[in-house]
């Protein structure tokens, strides 16, 4: 499903709708929009071309483990980790999708 967004993006990173209608860079470091609202993958830097809220997606940058791993909300904005985020309390581990193959994920 393509949404049209406002804002800045990035191709094949993961953005989070903010409450004024436009689309940042998501990170679970913080129990907040960015870790419980609507997330996409953006499709091209182009606002024209919209976000995947739900699909296979090539991602920018390997989430890293194996083929099935559990794909998670990265501390880095705008990427997506196998690894469980872990830490501090404000720290959020939250799933995303399944890694398909290098740089591709099924993302849900």
């Amino acid at each position: 499903m393509l949404l049209g967004y406002t804002g800045s993006a990035v191709a094949g990173e993961c953005h989070y709708l903010r409450n004024t209608g436009a689309w940042a860079l998501a990170a679970g470091t913080s129990v907040s929009t960015q870790s419980t609202g609507l997330l996409a993958i953006a499709v091209s830097s182009d606002p024209a071309d919209g976000l995947i809220t739900r699909g296979i997606v090539y991602l920018l940058t390997d989430p890293g483990g194996s083929i099935g791993d559990v794909v998670y909300l990265a501390t880095t904005n705008g990427d997506l980790t196998t690894t469980p985020v872990s830490g501090t309390p404000s720290l959020v581990s939250r799933v995303v999708g399944y890694k398909l193959d290098t740089n591709i994920i099924m993302f849900n």
